[in-house]
């Protein structure tokens, strides 16, 4: 029997989060119709990760913006097509403010921890989590019966510390967490992460109390990690990546152009300096993503799981990210000619699923 690699097709589904250029619908909207039309070539489902909180303060300023209407549209039509939508939070947007037609967002609150967690306020983290998810399932459901919300991604991956993080994620009813990627480090107070010591495989159960390091059983207060697929061994990460850049260089692949900035380019004026862009290159892991997309790196993330990992005697669930914001006709392109040789090499060992469709 052949081994099988459940691939979930996710795609963080938000704006910038330092300064949007363009509309919001040429930055979210018109991408994702994009990237879906080319998925269902392929009877390939996306997983959209939204960012519900974006929705919820356009709504709740009532900003003159046609932006959560067309989120809604959005999400209403991925459903009825067969995709799928989950639970992404960037908190920032709690306290963020519209002026003068530009949103001034408030940094420090970029990590849910910020707000705490059993406070008993307005906005405490396990809130902002219910009234997220309570928002997706009110929209959605009457659309498809069947729908529900059971996966959740944080924003900027920005988990940790996570005992109180991951109690709320399990009490609220999310059973997947898809924040985790083996080697990612970012020290940054208000972007902290650390998955340098986490489990170097697609799935393991999490216990609250031990945290993600460590393999728990399944259990009705524990959840489910549903990794995003990566390649964090050193001193290869550098060589790598290097390869990926000459052969997208070698082969013209076309450049995104920004329709905005992120937190880091919008809140330092001299970018991110040489020497982090350096360590960045040869330390930070290869992901398994499509933005800047090279079918190479996708490919390479598909072999290494496949050869690694005992898929043939285990059901394994991995995911491919990505932002429509990132999104040109180039990359889309390299979706195409990566999702044509899946097809036609791996059509025996690999299936593409929705994260709602995974069984606990």
């Amino acid at each position: 029997m052949d081994s099988i690699l459940n691939i979930c097709f996710t795609a963080d589904h938000e704006l910038f989060t330092g300064q949007n250029i363009a509309t919001e619908e040429e930055i979210v909207i018109r991408p994702t119709y994009k990237l879906m039309e080319v998925l269902e070539e392929f009877n390939i489902p996306l997983c959209l990760m939204t960012d519900v909180w974006s929705i919820l303060r356009y709504r709740e300023l009532g900003i003159d913006s046609p932006y959560a209407a067309m989120m809604e549209e959005q999400l209403r039509y991925a459903i009825l097509r067969g995709h799928d939508v989950q639970l992404h939070v960037h908190s920032h947007w709690l306290n963020s403010e519209y002026v003068d037609g530009q949103w001034k967002f408030d940094y420090d609150r970029f990590r849910l921890h910020s707000f705490g967690f059993g406070t008993n306020s307005n906005q405490d983290g396990q809130r902002i989590i219910a009234l997220g998810k309570q928002y997706l399932v009110n929209l959605l459901k009457p659309m498809v019966e069947s729908y529900e919300c059971v996966a959740f991604r944080a924003g900027g991956w920005c988990l940790q510390p996570e005992e109180e993080f991951l109690r709320a994620l399990a009490e609220e009813g999310l059973r997947i967490d898809t924040s985790v990627f083996f080697g990612g480090y970012n020290p940054k107070e208000n972007q902290y992460l650390d998955f340098r010591h986490v489990p170097s495989k697609p799935n393991w159960w999490i216990a609250p109390k031990t945290g993600l390091e460590y393999e728990a059983t399944k259990a009705e207060s524990h959840l489910f990690e549903v990794a995003i697929g990566s390649y964090g061994f050193r001193p290869l990460i550098g060589i790598r990546r290097a390869l990926f850049k000459l052969s997208r260089k070698r082969r013209k692949v076309e450049k995104s152009i920004s329709l905005g900035l992120s937190m880091d380019r919008i809140s330092s004026k001299l970018g991110i300096s040489f020497i982090n862009r350096l360590r960045n290159f040869f330390f930070q892991p290869i992901m398994f993503t499509y933005d800047s997309a090279c079918k190479e790196v996708m490919l390479f993330l598909l072999s290494y799981y496949l050869k690694r990992f005992d898929c043939q005697n285990q059901e394994l669930y991995i995911c491919i990210i990505g932002h429509p914001k990132a999104l040109t006709e180039g990359s889309l392109a390299e979706i195409r000619e990566f999702c044509e040789i899946v097809n036609v090499k791996y059509r025996h060992t690999v299936r593409f699923i929705r994260l709602s469709d995974i069984p606990l």
